[in-house]
């Protein structure tokens, strides 16, 4: 059993602990974590009609394909019955994945999807299974903008924040995004 004093100490040393993290988090030091505002959309046609918001975010510069920018990661879609979100199968589309890299000049994203995406020719499907692929031949805008901020303690490379808007039209679908990201790691 401790006795007051010793109490009083770890009270104390877990107060100065607390302390010393909030003051590293809030000046920038510690660990910053994924955030957005925005979504990813689809109305109509092969991909169905969703809404979603990234929930992860990675840097891709590491994977030896220097025009790789950033991979948006997606949670899967619920569905208003809960019965029917425990199979996959059953839950509507969404987005699994949106990879965004340099190309010339411009941008190309690759989607991945939660199911395949059914354009009525099976040649699609093989395709597609590295992801659809948006670009300037299927969006009116497509545009990446992004700023590189130090790293954290501990983190090996650089954090992105910024903006990814695009409007594509692909297998009858209009897809859309504005989103404001912070801290893809």
């Amino acid at each position: 059993m401790l006795d007051r004093s010793s109490s009083t100490f770890a009270r104390r040393g877990f107060a100065a602990g607390l302390a010393s993290l909030l003051a590293v988090t809030t000046l920038g030091c510690g660990p910053q974590f994924f955030s957005a505002k925005g979504n990813l959309a689809s109305s109509g046609g092969g991909f169905g009609q969703w809404s979603a918001s990234p929930a992860l975010c990675k840097r891709d510069e590491f994977d030896g394909d220097s025009s790789k920018l950033a991979t948006f990661m997606f949670a899967a879609p619920k569905n208003d019955d809960p019965d029917r979100n425990l199979h996959r199968d059953q839950a509507p589309n969404g987005p699994a994945e949106l990879m965004i890299a340099k190309n010339g000049d411009g941008y190309v994203a690759q989607l991945m999807t939660m199911k395949e995406v059914n354009t009525g020719n099976p040649s699609d499907v093989f395709k597609n299974m590295q992801g659809i692929v948006l670009d300037s031949s299927s969006c009116k805008t497509l545009t990446f903008d992004r700023k590189e901020h130090s790293a954290t303690m501990g983190e090996f490379h650089k954090p992105l924040s910024g903006e990814l808007v695009m409007d594509c039209t692909k297998y009858g679908s209009h897809l859309t995004a504005d989103i404001k990201f912070k801290a893809c790691e």
